[in-house]
């Protein structure tokens, strides 16, 4: 069990591979978790802890027994339950092995001897109550739209519920490093561009280091089936103003800022799906296809398919990305605050 009372997965490697090759070897990489079961974690529930029962009409909408954050300005998608957080904390640590780590920025001196770190899109907190265990010297904020943030902390965590795109309530040059990941698809990117680029930069000390993580919704070595959903998905998102496939585009906004930030070359590394990759590859795909779950809601009227009919589509889906050896990329973006904007 993991410091907060959630069982944490153990990440091991037979070899020393950044898994960057298009050949991935199936020995290459295993993960297993430390207990047997995987019962799920345990987050607050927002009805009780952050809206009260008279405002929960107002925050929420349910639909088919999964609650959605009803917000006008929110392009949110996804579920917000505890279902939602508990594959939001798996996929923490799945990522985590992939990157051989948490984080890419060169701080290690500052969180160890003591830093301000803040997390915009924290979602339940998995990656701060993960960070703030290894350095308990450092202080870590997280904040995130939706209110599911995990019922055990250690001290030196805090949450705040606020949307990021109403600015970052927090003075200037506060943070000396603040992460963003897996948001750009849960955001409107030219608001991205436009505010939120610029309210990381704001918040973050003369010094420091901004680190955006995400997934661009593309993959390689795919089938029919996953080429029609990724059509399907992509041409979704692009009509409501999200960008799927954001990595170069989030790389070249902070390099039309290179008057007050300096960038790093972008980072890659490749995330297989099914079980010609290993464990690894297992443990991708179950957590892809259960992502592609809490978008049943959506997906299912999109598609004119039934509940049943879009349940076989994913054990199809599963199937067809191990036959084929699908796999697709995970990014890094890291710069550094030269001076204020």
């Amino acid at each position: 069990m993991g410091k907060t009372g959630k069982p944490e997965l153990t990440l091991s490697t037979h070899q020393d591979s950044s898994l960057v090759s298009e050949n991935i070897d199936d020995e290459e990489a295993t993960i297993s978790p430390t207990s047997s079961t995987m019962s799920s974690a345990s987050f607050l529930d927002p009805i009780e802890t952050a809206a009260g029962l008279e405002n929960i009409f107002d925050m929420f909408v349910y639909v088919d027994g999964r609650r959605f954050l009803k917000d006008k300005d929110s392009k949110c998608y996804l579920p917000c339950d505890e279902q939602e957080a508990y594959r939001t904390y798996k996929r923490h640590y799945l990522y985590r092995f992939i990157w051989k780590g948490n984080y890419s920025a060169p701080v290690l001196e500052e969180l160890s001897f003591g830093a301000r770190v803040l997390d915009v899109g924290c979602a339940e907190g998995t990656w701060l109550i993960n960070m703030s265990s290894e350095y308990p010297l450092s202080t870590f904020v997280g904040v995130d739209i939706a209110p599911v943030f995990p019922e055990v902390t250690q001290k030196n965590v805090a949450f705040l519920q606020c949307n990021a795109l109403d600015g970052l309530p927090f003075p200037n040059d506060t943070f000396d490093f603040v992460r963003q990941g897996f948001l750009i698809v849960s955001i409107n990117w030219q608001e991205w561009k436009d505010k939120l680029i610029k309210e990381l930069i704001r918040v973050t000390k003369t010094g420091g280091y901004i680190e955006v993580m995400d997934v661009d919704i593309k993959y390689y070595r795919n089938g029919g089936l996953s080429k029609y959903l990724t059509s399907f998905l992509t041409e979704h998102f692009e009509k409501i103003g999200i960008n799927p496939i954001a990595s170069r585009d989030v790389l070249k906004a902070f390099e039309d800022l290179n008057d007050v930030v300096t960038v790093s070359p972008i980072e890659e590394k490749i995330h297989p799906f099914g079980s010609w990759a290993g464990k690894l590859g297992e443990m991708s795909s179950e957590g892809h296809i259960e992502a592609f779950e809490s978008l049943e809601a959506l997906l299912c009227p999109a598609l004119k398919a039934t509940k049943e009919e879009y349940r076989q589509m994913l054990i199809d889906l599963a199937e067809e990305y191990n036959r084929c050896k699908t796999y697709s990329k995970t990014y890094r973006v890291l710069v550094r605050k030269n001076k204020d904007l």
